[in-house]
């Protein structure tokens, strides 16, 4: 046993416990190295059953810097076809982005993790063996074999209309999950910058849309979402609705709800319900809130009509609103309309939503101050003769508390007296007549 502990070697019963022990105490990474070693033991040879995280990432990194390098045997087989590369802007993207509009890949690499990237021999029927021309599945990007470039590459995977840094980007995630923000921020100082970037993650979204990363394609719409602000939610909108992305589109309609919320209720002055002269605010409106809402009992009808009418006013809100106090809000507002009317309209819809449910939360807040005002006098003078009564059941249970608690002698002494008080009524009751009491029994 010692000579075995010193050469670091294991009985195939104390790998077993060793599993065993990794097993019970959640350790996955130590289980499934003694299935890959007695694996080994049993069935030498054969694939490795356990891939540890750390071997396949490394792995991967491996792969991608093969991708800087020019194809050879063991290397990159694919060249990607790309535009020219962006403008640099400071320390922003790549410092020397490949240029000559050609990055390399390696095909299997491709076609594991972008479903949509298909070999031309896999088209079927009219693709390998038919005409020259035969139409691509909709959806897909072809690999097609390439033989102009020497026997080293043998595909080509034409993406020509997008930039060089948003296909190199794309290629980085794909091999190594790696985070993209630290070359390619999405914050920036400068204006013209953030646009710049915005567009960039734009380009990525659509390129993994178009290939089926759906890894990329959540990550991009992720950082476009922690993107948002009060100048670019409004285009943020427009794009969302052209790629279909819906978590984009509500979270870019939100912040649009929040910038514009506090302007239409200025706009159509609806009040906050706890004013101390309701009667004045309600002359102001015009009996707007008697149209907004029936409190109490408001039917779906009664709402509807309120959520109509205020509809019918709220473009005309929308674009009267003041250019020195709300000019950003007005600008986006127009570019939304004529850059997406279907946003636009949900916009319109969630705001009228807004204002009328504001609008019936003010009227019932007025009506509840309302009825405890009108009832305010009464219930002060209430309270101040349930107070008299108060007090006289306490002096009343005072007296009775201290007509026990007094000794004995004291208290005969006390009923004595009261005896004595009470004996001239007794002995002149016999002559009082008490007939006058009889209507008052029947």
């Amino acid at each position: 046993t010692l000579h075995r502990a010193r050469k670091g070697l294991l009985l195939r019963k104390e790998v077993a416990d060793l599993r065993h022990v990794g097993s019970a105490f959640g350790l996955e990474r130590l289980a499934r190295l003694c299935d890959q070693l007695l694996h080994r033991i049993d069935a030498p040879g054969l694939p490795a059953l356990f891939v540890p995280a750390s071997t396949l990432g490394s792995a991967m990194w491996m792969l991608f810097h093969q991708t800087r390098a020019l194809p050879s045997q063991d290397g990159s087989d694919t060249v990607v076809l790309c535009g020219e590369p962006l403008p640099r802007r400071g320390a922003w993207g790549l410092r020397s982005p490949p240029r000559g509009g050609k990055h390399w890949a390696h095909a299997f690499v491709l076609c594991a993790g972008c479903p949509n990237v298909r070999l031309e021999s896999e088209g079927g029927p009219g693709f390998a063996d038919g005409p020259a021309h035969a139409p691509e599945p909709p959806g897909s990007c072809m690999l097609r074999r390439s033989g102009s470039l020497g026997a080293k590459v043998r595909y080509e995977l034409d993406v020509s209309d997008v930039p060089a840094d948003v296909v190199c980007a794309w290629l980085r995630y794909l091999y190594t999950q790696d985070d993209l923000l630290q070359t390619w921020p999405c914050e920036c100082d400068r204006g013209d910058d953030m646009v710049a970037a915005e567009r960039f993650w734009m380009d990525l979204f659509r390129l993994a849309e178009r290939l089926g990363d759906s890894k990329l394609q959540l990550y991009a719409q992720d950082v476009l979402v922690g993107a948002l602000s009060s100048e670019n939610w409004a285009h943020l909108a427009i794009f969302a609705d052209q790629a279909q992305c819906r978590l984009l589109s509500e979270a870019a309609l939100m912040m649009g709800l929040r910038m514009l919320q506090p302007a239409m209720m200025e706009s159509f002055k609806v009040p906050s319900g706890l004013e101390q002269d309701s009667e004045r605010i309600d002359d102001e409106d015009g009996g707007f809130l008697g149209r907004a809402a029936t409190v109490g009992g408001a039917s779906s009808s009664s709402g509807s009509a309120a959520r109509g009418t205020v509809e019918l006013d709220l473009e005309r809100h929308l674009l009267g609103l003041r250019q020195k106090t709300h000019g950003d809000e007005l600008a986006a507002v127009l570019t939304l309309k004529r850059g997406c009317p279907g946003q636009f309209a949900e916009l319109k819809r969630r705001l009228a939503e807004g204002v009328t449910t504001s609008q019936r939360a003010a009227a019932q807040l007025q009506q509840c101050a309302r009825f405890f005002d009108s009832r305010e006098g009464r219930g002060f003078r209430r309270d101040e003769g349930t107070g008299r009564a108060r007090w006289l059941e306490v002096a009343a249970l005072t007296a009775l508390l201290a007509f026990f608690i007094v000794p004995t002698t004291a208290r005969q002494t006390v009923l004595a007296l009261m005896s004595s008080a009470l004996e001239p009524v007794r002995s002149l009751a016999p002559f009082i007549d008490w007939g006058w009491l009889a209507p008052l029994a029947s």
